[in-house]
């Protein structure tokens, strides 16, 4: 894992975990302290009712006593001086009832006490009382044994989905940073290229600039021309370069309208008419009378890149066919390898020729940041290039 995935991973873990935590803690401090509140409201309500209850049952509920605004059961329970229970009672309660007799600070206010796999909060009155001509003491609690179990699986499902959360942010750090790791490469590989590429025409331009100027080229005109054609080369890179740039930035916005292929096509065409000329390339075209949606300075790009990159290639005919749902560039050019149909359109791949440029790569940014699709393969003997336009 490199350092910025790492990095990533790190910092989505700790803020999950943070972020959880904080939410765990605040939860369980909140639930926990509601239920002491209203074990204590319960309690103190019926302690407050102690005198009241003098001449009752030997056993009672709190459902059977208007406890106010408080929904906690608190239970009393009659024991004699030596906190033996008076009548039948249940195991727990006699438990209870021989805590309290062992931890007789219970008398000064409300406890909290754990037995076997029970908790309660108890508390008993203050001062003996006589029941039935019997002296004894009430005790009065609230069984909080569901409540605390129900926090705890709150808790425990919490740290579930914690540590869930948890995996699914190392997975999305992960990922995301692969990507940007993936960005940083593909962009240092980017400059590299990009670099290389402006190197080799600026080193023939100041060779032959410094014989120019030491006047030793024989054919000045020659070395002139040869400048200004690595000029334009350097030009057009640069222009590319920028374009892309802007695409992928989101800068350059599509400015969508109506588009008729056939124009756009020959527009394109009038403009390397001197280069199909020179080369004596036929063109044939056969252009359905339609339009589609799309930026049409955009378009036109990407169809002088086809167009440049198919007189490149051919060797005698280019033959250029629309027929409302596709467009299809061939030339009779030597075919292309799978190898070098799999990496066409990456920036800068250098193919069987050693040709380099990021021409197709920007055709294809174009084509598909308007929904479209671009393809190339082998058809009959030579080489097409066909974009797929979506309605």
């Amino acid at each position: 894992m490199k350092h910025t995935t790492r990095m990533l991973v790190s910092l989505l873990c700790a803020i999950m975990l943070l972020a959880f935590s904080a939410i765990l803690v605040t939860f369980h401090l909140i639930i926990t302290n509601y239920i002491e509140s209203t074990a204590h409201d319960a309690i103190y309500f019926a302690l407050d009712q102690n005198n009241s209850f003098a001449e009752a049952d030997e056993y009672f509920a709190s459902s059977d006593i208007d406890y106010g605004s408080s929904s906690t059961v608190a239970y009393w329970l009659w024991v004699d001086p030596n906190y033996t229970p008076n009548g039948i009672y249940l195991g727990k309660e006699r438990d209870l009832a021989r805590w309290c007799q062992e931890n007789p600070d219970v008398g000064g206010g409300i406890s909290y006490t754990q037995i076997n796999d029970r908790e309660y909060y108890v508390a008993q009155s203050a001062d003996h009382m006589t029941y039935d001509g019997t002296p004894g003491i009430w005790l009065i609690y609230v069984d909080v044994t569901a409540e605390t179990a129900m926090v705890h699986r709150v808790d425990l499902s919490m740290l579930v989905i914690m540590a869930l959360c948890g995996i699914i942010a190392c997975v999305t750090g992960i990922r995301i940073g692969v990507s940007i790791e993936r960005g940083q490469e593909r962009q240092k590989k980017f400059f590299e290229n990009a670099s290389h590429e402006l190197k080799t025409p600026l080193m023939s331009i100041q060779g032959y600039a410094e014989g120019l100027y030491d006047g030793i080229i024989a054919e000045p005109k020659q070395a002139i021309a040869v400048i200004m054609n690595e000029t334009d080369k350097m030009a057009t890179l640069v222009d590319e370069i920028l374009c892309l740039s802007r695409i992928e930035s989101g800068e350059t916005k599509l400015n969508i309208e109506s588009v008729s292929v056939e124009d756009s096509v020959n527009n394109c065409l009038i403009t390397l008419e001197s280069v199909i000329m020179k080369k004596g390339l036929q063109i044939e075209t056969k252009l359905a009378s339609s339009s589609i949606c799309a930026d049409s300075a955009q378009f036109e790009t990407a169809v002088i890149n086809l167009l440049s990159n198919a007189v490149k290639y051919a060797t005698h005919k280019i033959v250029i066919t629309y027929d409302g749902k596709k467009l299809s560039i061939w030339n009779d050019g030597s075919l292309i390898s799978k190898e070098d149909a799999t990496h066409l359109f990456d920036r800068f791949y250098i193919g069987k020729n050693g040709n380099t440029g990021i021409g197709l790569a920007l055709t294809k940014e174009i084509v598909e940041r308007h929904g479209w699709t671009i393809r190339v393969e082998n058809s009959g003997d030579g080489t097409q290039f066909i974009i797929t336009f979506s309605h």
